[in-house]
Order: structure tokens, then C-alpha cells, then sequence
């Protein structure tokens, strides 16, 4: 006894199929066959009934399906490649990651399709029904979709560089993130339509209905918006550099903080505006200086002020201080100075020399201990005062006038 089929379905349907391209296979009914993965290239059905077939990751290139009923069809992952689509009926249908490079659906019905992914290169879409579907990330470079009704279709970040949008029907569509570089939009109308963060850069909208369109840090470097309505858009942070907009509407559009480099305005002129990122005041020198200062030098420049009184007093004291502290020129028994030499003049009289003020002696230095200086021995009676050749001996010398603690001499 045989076993039996793992899948008899498949097989059913191939051999069906089979008999049908021996036979006459113009309107033939294979509504929700499961036909995936087969390989059917030059496959020949026109007019043909597969609605709800499983057709997914088969290999129809160059397959004849025009006016073909494919709703709800599922041809994910198919390749469609040169096919012929035209006035097919593919709406609900599934052809997310589909290759239909080349093929023709020109005035095919895509309504609410699934596109997702689809390569769709250089493909024919002229007059074709996209409204609501869902062509986001596909790649249509260089595709037609001249006239085609795109009414609420999601074309997130799609590639459309080099298309022919032109007489195409875009209102509330969303083509944020698309790039539209060098793409052909004459005519077309744009209302609502969401174009926020997309590439622009060379594109043709002359004559385009653009009515409150959301054009936000959208790039339209060399775009042509000739006789193009721009009223109520939304232009902020826009790219319009070397743009034509001679003879727009922008009437309650929203340029702030667009660049316009060599761009043509609407009355002909020249517009240059390139806004400026204000950047914080640095703070100037005397700021920085006056920051910088230690509390010390603050406090020092406060104490310098000439309204201090108790400063100026300080002063004095410390010059007075300085001017009775004992002279350096004592002898080893801690004698008084020795007297002036009388063959030089006291640059300063004797007798308009202020006398100093007894003051205590001055501490002795760090370096050296009080204890470790030699004691003076006891005198029985007065000291004599020195002798004139004492004084002119050679124990003393003469200084510069000015040089010395008293009057410039020191022995």
C-alpha cells in the first residue's frame, strides 16, 4: 500500500496547472491555490482568476498576468521580474520583498497592497491605484508613476530617486525620510502630504500643490518650485540652496531658520540668509582677572585703600621702627657705633638728624640661638669714649654717601 502524500495539495494544484498552459489557460480559475514556490518563467494567464492564491517566492519572471484578479494574493518574497502586471487587480495583496524590476502594472489596482521592501526599479506604475498601501523602504528608482493615485500611501523612507512623479496624486501621504533626489513631481499634488527629514536635492515640483505640506529640515538643494503653491508649508531648518522659487506661492509659510544660499524668490531676486547659532558672551579680561584673584590680594587691595587712617599708622610705626633699630656696626663687646670720620662730611648734619627712639633690642636671628652669643665681659667702670685716631683707623672705612645705616659710613 502506498504511503501517502505529504503535501497532496501542491501536487494537485501543479498538475492542474500544467494541464492548463496545454490547454487554454485565458480566464482560468485557480482562486486560492497554493502554488508557492514553483518555477513558472514566460508563464502565460492572462485575465486569470487567483484571487487568495499562494503564489509566494515563485518564479514568474516575464509571466503574462495582465488584467489578472489577484486580490488578497500572497507573492512575498516572488520574483516578478520584466512581468506583465497592467490593469491586474492586486489590492490586499502581499508583495513585501518582491522583485518586480521592470515590470509593468500600468494602471494596475494596488489599493491597501502591502509593498513593503519590494524592489520596483524602473518599474511601469503610470496611472496605477497605490492608495493606501504600504510602499515604505521599497526601492523605485528611475520607476514611473506619472498620474498614479497615491492618496494616503506610506512611502517612509522609499527610494524614489530619478522617478516620474509627474500629474501624481500624493495628498496626505507620508514620504518622511524619502529620497526624492532628482525625482520629476510637476503637477503634482501634494497637499497634507508629510515630507519632513526627506532628500529633495535637484527635484522638479514646478507647478506642484504643496498646500500645507510639512517640509521640515527637508533638503531641496537645486530644486525647481516654479509656479509651485507653498502656502501654509511648513519650511523650518529647510535646505534651499540655489532653489528656484520664482513665481511660488508662500503666502503663511514657515521659513525660520532656512537656509536660502542663491536661491531665486518668488519675485525674481536673489535670497541669502544663512542663520546663526548664537553662541554664549565669553567673559572679558577684567572679569576673568577680577575672578582669578586669591582672597589675599583681596584683601590686600582693600588694606591699600587711602581711606584707611589705621594703615597709614602702620606705616609710620614700622619706618619708625626702622629707624631705631640698632646698627649693624657694634663691636664683639656690644659697644656703641664708633663716630664719623671728620675728614668726610655728614651728608646729613648732626644737628638736624632726628634722634631715635630707644628701642629694645631686635630678636636675634633664627639661624642663630640667643644663648650661643658671646656675653660681654664685666667693666669695672664707664667706657672711655673712643679716641679722633680711634675713629680714623683703619678699623673703619668709608662708604658712598647714602650707602650706609648712619649717614654712609659703617666700620
Amino acid at each position: 500500500m502506498p504511503e501517502p502524500t505529504a503535501n497532496p495539495q501542491p501536487d494537485f494544484d501543479r498538475a492542474t496547472l500544467l494541464s492548463l498552459l496545454v490547454g487554454v489557460s485565458k480566464n482560468a480559475n485557480l482562486a486560492g491555490v497554493n502554488l508557492a514556490g514553483i518555477q513558472f518563467p514566460h508563464l502565460y494567464l492572462p485575465s486569470a482568476c487567483l484571487a487568495g492564491a499562494n503564489l509566494s517566492q515563485t518564479d514568474l519572471r516575464y509571466a503574462t498576468l495582465a488584467d489578472a484578479h489577484l486580490r488578497h494574493a500572497d507573492l512575498t518574497q516572488s520574483n516578478l521580474s520584466h512581468a506583465q502586471l497592467s490593469f491586474a487587480d492586486l489590492s490586499h495583496a502581499n508583495l513585501a520583498a518582491a522583485n518586480l524590476t521592470e515590470a509593468s502594472l500600468r494602471a494596475a489596482i494596488l489599493e491597501h497592497a502591502t509593498l513593503e521592501h519590494t524592489t520596483l526599479n524602473q518599474a511601469d506604475l503610470s496611472s496605477a491605484n497605490l492608495q493606501s498601501a504600504n510602499l515604505s523602504h521599497a526601492n523605485l528608482q528611475h520607476a514611473t508613476l506619472s498620474n498614479a493615485k497615491l492618496d494616503h500611501t506610506m512611502l517612509v523612507e522609499v527610494n524614489l530617486a530619478g522617478a516620474d512623479l509627474s500629474g501624481a496624486s500624493l495628498p496626505k501621504a507620508d514620504l518622511s525620510g524619502a529620497d526624492l533626489s532628482e525625482a520629476n513631481l510637476s503637477n503634482a499634488k501634494l497637499p497634507g502630504a508629510n515630507l519632513s527629514n526627506a532628500c529633495l536635492r535637484g527635484v522638479t515640483l514646478d507647478g506642484a500643490d504643496l498646500t500645507g505640506a510639512n517640509l521640515d529640515n527637508i533638503k531641496l538643494d537645486g530644486a525647481s518650485l516654479r509656479d509651485s503653491n507653498l502656502s501654509g508649508v511648513n519650511l523650518e531648518n529647510a535646505k534651499l540652496i540655489q532653489a528656484n522659487l520664482r513665481g511660488a506661492d508662500l503666502s503663511g509659510a514657515d521659513l525660520s531658520n532656512a537656509i536660502l544660499l542663491n536661491t531665486t524668490m518668488p519675485d525674481g531676486s536673489m535670497g541669502n540668509r544663512v542663520p546663526r547659532v548664537q553662541s554664549p558672551p565669553e567673559p572679558t579680561t577684567a572679569t576673568q582677572e577680577k575672578t582669578a584673584q586669591t582672597p589675599s590680594q583681596t584683601n590686600q587691595q582693600t588694606s591699600n585703600l587711602p581711606d584707611q587712617p589705621i594703615r597709614e599708622q602702620e606705616v609710620k610705626t614700622q619706618k619708625t621702627s626702622q629707624a631705631a633699630s640698632p646698627p649693624k656696626n657694634q663691636d664683639d663687646h656690644g659697644n656703641e657705633p664708633l663716630a664719623r670720620s671728620s675728614s668726610s662730611p655728614s651728608p646729613n648734619p648732626p644737628a638736624s638728624s632726628p634722634q631715635p627712639v630707644p628701642q629694645s633690642p631686635a630678636p636675634s636671628s633664627p639661624t642663630t640661638p640667643a644663648s650661643s652669643l658671646p656675653t660681654p665681659p664685666a667693666q669695672p667702670g664707664p667706657t672711655p669714649a673712643p679716641s679722633d685716631s680711634q675713629m680714623a683707623g683703619p678699623q673703619s672705612k668709608v662708604l658712598p654717601p647714602g650707602s650706609g645705616i648712619n649717614g654712609g659710613y659703617e666700620p
